[in-house]
């Protein structure tokens, strides 16, 4: 659970959280009562035309609505991996990965309220059973966000440590877990959810150089835990099964038939439950087209959750023996033919209903990137030609032996990469004297749609370059984690709203001073007038970090429009508008920094001072690497020399700028460590000190004459 919450992208979740907390409260509830009237009224129907089993399936309706619950709970892994590698869309992947991770803690939450009211003898009255469900709920999401927001805090207190960095994370994961579920009496489920996405919202917080192996060890560790969970459910089936044949418990005939209906009846619930809430879907979050509500019911696999809450239930002794066997059957037999028939299969349904092609407006963007591959290759095809190493290789084989991105884009796009798209983008109008005038109205009005969409694409896909930079100059620790948070949300942003321009709105109040430090600076009492002093520099420099990460992103962006000239398919006027777009934010953004910067020019010292330091530490650990791979060090040396490297690092991490800021700097000082005089001499030094004229500071407000 955790592992998928981790892997889940915040932004989009949080745009469909609307959707998802609506599949997963509403839908899953509807799910739930539907499947237990199956089970209540049909399944009983079938089971009395045994004549072995008198009884037939006799479940109660609260017995039969935790049953529901429990195979209402998807577990889409495969169909959210395979929607990746057919290149669906990612808010489809993720509405049906969000939906998964809600309805998990919805179903645990309403099993657990269900299960204690069928195993309760009295049974529980309605107004105790909201109580717990509320509690269960709220509850859990609470604590949960609490736990990330601890996570968050601790884990952003190491730096470049894996085992330390990972091993908390996975102490956390299961101190929190048996915290919420046997202390706080909360729904343990939706702690670790909303604490996955606690964390994932706040992923700056984990190492840049951690942050990939922590990926993937939670990868590991969430397949290893559904290994187990499988391989222990298929060990008490085959034991319940052997055991059950023994004693002529398990009617063959009657248990298979009731468990293909199910399996139907599943699929056709879940769409019930999906269908009525298409309006909703259809106008939230990122909206929800028919062809996407399809690959929801039918990739609405079973899995884990399901397999635990049924081997909860086998082992509630409150329950006739019979009908904890048939809930662990029925369940297994779900989860296998979901896996067996639909997860295969999902494949073709996502081809059928086009939902692997990518929007049309992108063709050219795509058109572009790999005409700049197939450039390079050339390029590179070229340079080894020439290279003795290669003398004899048979070019020709080598040529045909390299992917074709040609029959690639045609597959894709439906049509030839080198075909001349003069006639697809001429957008004059031969209006002849038969023609009709809507007709005419109707191609203009899809012209100007095209030319949108194509320009929203181009727009999209430089703020997607942009996103990529920011991440690129937090590795390099040119930026914080904080800054790389507020810019790739503001991007993201950008990005739903089809606007570059609202960065600029985004950005603009981390350059304003908050009312809260203008009033304690205005202060007689001392104390409070320093600490407005260390908040007012932390505040200036979080926003010179800001715009410096934004202005060194919008030069990649801008090389990258520059290279989009070069493909005819794309209009030049749109390539230009974007330009203007960024050229226009970043030239406020440079203006209103480098009035910061005039004003507090200590401030942008200390950052620089930071950055500085960062990015020569970082060369010495790619130097010292080096040396090692070379020889010029051996295993032993480059673990001291790397050790005291990291160290100087680990320190740097923990020292802020306001550290840094030199508050009793004096006229000498400060003439010295100018760049005109840094590389003199001492005695040099010395003699422009006393050479140098007194020079008097000036505050705001102050008359020069």
């Amino acid at each position: 659970i955790f592992e998928s919450a981790f892997n889940t992208n915040y932004h989009i979740f949080l745009k469909e959280a609307q959707q998802a907390a609506m599949l997963a409260g509403p839908g899953v509830l509807v799910n739930a009562l539907l499947i237990g009237g199956v089970m209540h009224y049909f399944a009983h129907s079938i089971s009395t035309f045994s004549t072995i089993d008198e009884d037939g399936y006799n479940w109660t309706w609260s017995f039969s609505i935790m049953f529901g619950a429990i195979v209402s709970a998807t577990d889409p892994v495969a169909v959210v991996a395979l929607l990746k590698e057919l290149g669906a869309s990612k808010r489809l992947s993720t509405l049906i990965e969000a939906e998964s991770l809600l309805n998990d803690g919805t179903a645990f939450v309403m099993f657990s309220v269900l299960q204690a009211y069928a195993a309760s003898d009295s049974g529980t009255s309605f107004a105790s059973m909201l109580v717990t469900f509320l509690q269960l709920a709220f509850g859990g999401a609470a604590f949960g966000i609490f736990c990330g927001t601890a996570t968050y805090y601790v884990i952003s207190n190491v730096y470049n440590d894996f085992e330390i960095e990972i091993t908390l994370s996975l102490s956390f994961v299961y101190l929190f877990a048996y915290t919420g579920d046997f202390v706080l009496k909360v729904s343990g489920v939706l702690v670790i959810v909303f604490m996955g996405l606690w964390v994932s919202k706040n992923r700056e917080a984990i190492s840049p150089h951690v942050e990939e192996s922590m990926h993937h060890f939670w990868e590991m560790v969430g397949f290893i835990a559904n290994t187990l969970l499988f391989f222990l459910t298929g060990q008490v089936i085959a034991f319940r099964v052997a055991s059950e044949t023994a004693e002529n418990n398990l009617h063959w005939g009657t248990d298979f038939a009731i468990l293909i209906m199910l399996y139907i009846c599943c699929h056709i619930t879940r769409a019930l439950a999906i269908w009525q809430m298409f309006p909703v879907l259809k106008n939230t979050g990122y909206g929800c087209t028919f062809e996407d509500s399809i690959v929801m019911v039918y990739g609405g696999l079973r899995g884990a959750i399901g397999l635990a809450l049924a081997l909860i239930v086998e082992t509630e002794e409150a329950f006739e023996k019979i009908d904890r066997d048939r809930v662990l059957f029925h369940t297994c037999g779900i989860v296998v033919l979901t896996l067996c028939v639909n997860a295969p299969t999902v494949k073709y349904v996502v081809e059928y209903l086009g939902l692997n092609k990518p929007p049309s407006d992108t063709a050219a963007l795509f058109k572009s990137a790999t005409q700049h591959l197939i450039d390079d290759v050339h390029h590179k095809l070229g340079q080894m030609k020439l290279d003795k190493h290669y003398t004899g290789a048979n070019w020709m084989k080598v040529n045909e032996l390299q992917p074709r991105y040609g029959e690639l884009y045609q597959s894709i796009f439906d049509e030839e990469m080198d075909c001349n798209d003069d006639d697809a983008g001429n957008d004059e109008l031969s209006v002849g004297e038969d023609q009709d005038l809507i007709i005419n109205m109707l191609a203009e009005l899809q012209r100007a749609d095209r030319e949108n969409q194509q320009k929203q694409a181009v727009e999209k896909r430089v703020i997607q370059v942009m996103k990529s930079s920011y991440w690129s100059q937090y590795e390099k620790g040119l930026i914080s984690a904080d800054a790389v948070n507020i810019l790739v949300e503001s991007s993201e942003d950008a990005i739903d709203e089809h606007d570059l321009t609202r960065q600029r709105k985004n950005l603009k109040k981390w350059f304003s001073i908050p009312w809260y430090i203008k009033y304690m600076h205005q202060a007689n009492i001392r104390w409070v007038k320093k600490f407005s002093e260390w908040l007012l520099f932390g505040n200036l420099g979080f926003a010179i970090e800001i715009s410096s990460g934004f202005v060194y992103a919008s030069k990649s962006a801008l090389e990258f429009c520059h290279l989009l000239k070069h493909n005819d398919s794309i209009e030049n006027k749109h390539i230009k508008f974007v330009e203007g777009q960024l050229k226009d934010v970043t030239d406020w953004i440079e203006v209103t920094s480098s009035d910061v910067v005039r004003v507090y020019p200590e401030v942008h010292t200390a950052i620089q001072t930071l950055h500085a330091a960062h990015s020569l530490l970082n060369h010495q650990k790619e130097e010292i690497d080096h040396l090692l791979h070379k020889g010029f060090l051996d295993e032993a040396e480059h673990g001291r020399v790397m050790g005291c490297c990291e160290h100087s690092l680990n320190e740097l991490f923990h020292t802020s700028y306001t550290k840094l800021l030199d508050k009793n700097h004096d006229d000498e000082s400060i003439l010295v460590e100018s760049p005109l005089f840094s590389e003199l001499t001492d005695a040099e030094k010395k003699l422009v000190k006393e050479r140098a004229k007194t020079s008097k500071w000036y505050k705001k407000g102050d008359y020069i004459m």
